[in-house]
């Protein structure tokens, strides 16, 4: 019985164990203070600097020269260079914010004097992979007849030491690195067929994936616990008196134990899922806060550029209608003048509704692209550009009354000088 109770005790006492080093590798993730978020935005802007590197082919070093303008990264110059760099603004599923760019500067200046010297920032850099499947570490390049330096386990962290390179027999991307864990040297196999056995180092991947290995463990040997107890408990159930009662008391307080350590577990885990659903949130406000920005420059250039472009044809639609109007009420002296001035009237206003025209069809363009915008800046600007174009509308309507005016006006000039003609002509046939 003592032996029985004593087991069971340890086994507890460990289980319980298991679970404190779980809410202690999760304290990160589900404490109310901002760190471990910061560590995300730290490795997302990470992980961009790193992909400029490669795509700009510069060194680690020079990126810290051109960041730096020669001399230390501060703040200022961090945020500047972020919020223009490509590889970070162009992302569909990152956006960091002024904010996130500071708090993550503040995670690399470590000596918090505000500057980050070349030394830190490369190390910051420093190309790691996380261990995503279980492979093998072997002392040489070439798969075939190298030697095991030792098995990697999944989330192991090992450093980069040299560029990727293929096997040129298996045709498998290889790396030379060493692990954290124990300073082992030698050459991984990045992915095979099926397989991706490293992937790019993230701290929120890497502390995701230890928690969700040791969730798993705790949660098979809580159930094997369990289990075992209520075994024991039932093979003593008609035990009622003696030191076996007492074991079976005692036993049953031990799976009360068990029991909280499930519910702990379980708790632990819905706080983990409502801080993962908290980051998400932050990082989808982000990006719909820089996507209203940028919606609100185009919409901005947009309706800047409509509004010049009608702004224009007012004006020249003010001066046809004008030259027009003064082409109709003038007698006109001179035949061949009278009439230039119709024609000339005519071409100023034709002019001005072949202008008129482009600028509808520029309208109905910028409104057929923003047709799927239902809300924000993109939204109100086709709404102003519905009334733009009713505006336009009428300027083109006016146009064309005013060219019926003046058809209307020029035939009647015509009859009039035709008719002066023949009665020129018929005075000088009397005379």
């Amino acid at each position: 019985a003592q032996r029985l109770l004593t087991d069971a005790t340890d086994q507890v006492d460990s289980l319980e164990a298991s679970l404190q080093k779980l809410i202690d590798l999760a304290e990160p993730l589900v404490s109310d203070h901002n760190d471990f978020s910061v560590k995300v935005f730290l490795s997302h802007a990470l992980a961009a600097l790193s992909m400029h590197v490669k795509n700009s082919a510069k060194t680690p070093k020079a990126l810290f020269e051109e960041i730096g303008v020669g001399g230390p990264i501060t703040a200022p110059k961090f945020v500047a260079f972020m919020d223009k760099l490509p590889e970070l603004t162009e992302q569909k599923d990152v956006m960091l914010s002024e904010e996130h760019l500071n708090a993550s500067f503040a995670r690399m200046d470590t000596k918090g004097g505000g500057e980050i010297n070349e030394e830190e920032f490369l190390e910051n850099l420093r190309p790691r992979y996380l261990v995503n499947a279980v492979v093998s570490m072997t002392d040489s390049m070439v798969v075939k007849g190298g030697k095991t330096v030792r098995k990697l386990e999944v989330s192991e962290t090992v450093e980069q030491l040299e560029e990727p390179m293929r096997d040129p027999g298996l045709h498998l991307m290889r790396v030379k690195a060493r692990t954290e864990k124990d300073g082992k040297v030698g050459y991984i196999t990045i992915s095979g067929t099926n397989t991706t056995f490293l992937v790019p180092y993230d701290p929120t991947t890497a502390i995701e994936k230890k928690i969700e290995q040791t969730m798993q463990e705790l949660s098979e040997a809580s159930s094997r616990m369990q289990c075992y107890i209520d075994t024991k408990i039932a093979e003593l159930q008609t035990v009622h008196t003696g030191p076996l009662a007492e074991t079976k008391t005692a036993l049953m307080a031990i799976g009360s134990r068990i029991r909280k350590v499930q519910h702990e577990r379980k708790s632990l885990k819905s706080r983990i899922s409502e801080s993962r659903k908290k980051q998400r949130e932050a990082m989808e406000s982000e990006k719909r806060r820089r996507q209203d920005a940028f919606d609100r420059k185009v919409a901005d250039r947009i309706l800047e550029d409509v509004n010049r472009v009608v702004g224009e044809a007012e004006e020249k639609v003010e001066e046809s209608v004008e030259f027009a109007q003064a082409v109709i009420t003038s007698t006109g002296a001179e035949k061949d003048k009278s009439l230039e001035g119709f024609d000339n009237a005519e071409r100023g206003l034709l002019g001005v509704a072949e202008s008129i025209e482009k600028a509808l069809a520029a309208i109905k363009e910028h409104m057929d692209a923003m047709k799927s915008a239902t809300k924000g800046p993109l939204s109100e600007a086709r709404t102003a550009l519905l009334k733009v174009k009713v505006k336009v509308g009428s300027l083109d309507s006016r146009c064309k009354k005013q060219m019926v005016a003046l058809s209307s006006a020029r035939s009647t000039r015509e009859q009039h000088l035709q008719a002066q003609d023949l009665l020129g002509d018929a005075v000088r046939e009397v005379e």
